[in-house]
């Protein structure tokens, strides 16, 4: 019983040995080597139409936005352009997106400090502001925005809007019983509070600004 076993190992052996030494070599020669293309800048239609002529195929797709490659073509791959594998070796691409692009915010109503920290928080640039009188919004708030919200737009891209002044108007003092000398000190009084007050929206349109888009007036009603 034990000369049989031990038989059985031998003869077990002896096959591995036979497959190893001569079918195997015959074997991993046998399969063909192939030079990988470069599939990168391609679309993904035509590299599995020259994957098809070359004895490889695609394991993997993965998509990814690009701002430099356009969408649906591929951006990198695995093995890379060049290697020299195995006939019916897996590649693995990475395809482009294209542009990622975002919601435009809806920015009425609110503040225009709110408005341009939430612009440039999701990656906008802070446009063109201008600065409206408007008797209904009260100042500081924002009126109008250029890009209507709910569009997409890529990051980076400039959104301006409207912002109002208030309503600007003074009242004139009333005229009516005074003397020519006494009605001229009266208006250029109420002048007086007109260039005041510009003084003062001057101050603070420049905060947190380096320049005055709009030049601000105000005027005697």
């Amino acid at each position: 019983m034990t000369i049989s076993i031990a038989l059985i190992v031998f003869m077990l052996i002896a096959i591995l040995t036979i497959v190893d030494t001569f079918v195997m070599p015959n074997y991993v020669h046998a399969v063909k080597e192939v030079t990988v293309p470069n599939f990168v800048g391609k679309s993904i239609s035509t590299a599995k139409l020259l994957l098809q002529h070359s004895g490889l195929s695609i394991a993997e797709v993965r998509e990814v936005y690009s701002d430099k490659i356009a969408k649906g073509n591929i951006i990198s791959q695995l093995p890379f352009s060049g290697t020299h594998v195995r006939e019916g070796r897996r590649l693995y691409l990475t395809v482009s997106k294209g542009i990622e692009k975002i919601v435009v915010p809806y920015l009425q109503g609110k503040t225009e400090r709110d408005a341009r920290l939430q612009l440039m928080s999701m990656g906008f640039q802070v446009g063109d502001i201008i600065f409206v009188e408007n008797d209904e919004i009260p100042r500081g708030l924002v009126i109008n925005q250029f890009i209507p919200p709910g569009s997409k737009l890529p990051y980076g891209y400039s959104i301006g809007f409207q912002v109002s002044l208030g309503n600007s108007d003074i009242i004139v003092p009333l005229l009516t019983g005074y003397t020519l000398d006494e009605a001229r000190v009266n208006l250029e009084e109420a002048i007086e509070l007109v260039l005041e007050a510009n003084r003062f929206l001057t101050e603070e349109l420049l905060q947190d600004q380096d320049v005055i888009r709009e030049p601000i007036f105000l005027s005697v009603a």
